[in-house]
């Protein structure tokens, strides 16, 4: 499970000209167990395709599975949350419609097998 914060207006101590913040929490689906060094990756969107890849935003998720990403303004984003032997998931996020919208997604477990190296 995946859970999305976003904050567009600014917080005490913030500025007005502040970025935009998505944070959350990456969980197991089955357990809600935190899932540590998730990869959780933002980028902007156009209607039909997403931006090119070396412009999205990469963070890995703490020992409490928390991640915070700084968005670079107002626009459409997709997040991402991936980790080994699961099922990546996706939200989309409109700026600033979405602020202080909270979203949840699960992570699926996804088992895999891996051929052994000679």
């Amino acid at each position: 499970m995946l859970i999305l914060g976003c904050a567009a207006n600014p917080q005490p101590g913030q500025s007005a000209g502040a970025p935009y913040l998505v944070q959350g929490t990456v969980v197991d689906s089955n357990t809600a167990r935190p899932l540590a060094g998730s990869m959780v990756v933002v980028g902007r969107r156009t209607r039909w395709t997403l931006t090119c890849p070396s412009s999205f935003l990469r963070v890995l998720a703490d020992s409490a599975g928390h991640f915070v990403v700084s968005l670079p303004g107002p626009g459409r984003y997709c997040v991402w949350a991936m980790f080994i032997g699961y099922r990546p998931d996706t939200v989309r996020l409109q700026m600033p419609r979405d602020s202080g919208h909270v979203v949840a997604l699960a992570l699926p477990r996804h088992p895999m097998s891996i051929q052994h190296v000679e």
